[in-house]
């Protein structure tokens, strides 16, 4: 179990693109899949499923301090039908609590909006 994303962590980063990948039963402290700190930027991530995570952090896939300035580290929305298959950018994490789209972080996908 490592203390912050236990697929990826971000710190003091810039520039991060993340695409085509699975992310699956990863453990952490903060951010089974993705965490991020100290003032990471312009992170994209572009379908990308992330699944079975176990974290003490909500949302249980991703977090971040705060400090990150990319759209992807903001609050997921649920997911439309409670699929994967309909998030925009298909940036997903599907686990036993919920179903729930992020934002891509790239302009060319719409975030997706609350509901």
């Amino acid at each position: 179990v490592t203390s912050y994303g236990g697929g990826i962590y971000l710190t003091n980063t810039d520039n991060v693109l993340v695409t085509n990948s699975e992310f699956t039963s990863n453990d952490a402290t903060y951010g089974a899949s993705f965490a991020c700190a100290n003032n990471s930027t312009n992170t994209e991530v572009i379908d990308v499923t992330m699944s079975g995570g176990i974290a003490q952090s909500y949302p249980v896939e991703v977090w971040s301090d705060g400090s990150c300035s990319s759209v992807f580290w903001k609050a997921p929305t649920s997911c439309p039908n409670n699929t994967c298959d309909n998030c925009s950018g298909q940036v997903c994490a599907d686990n036993v609590l919920s179903c729930q789209c992020f934002c891509s972080g790239s302009p060319d996908y719409s975030c997706p909006s609350s509901s």
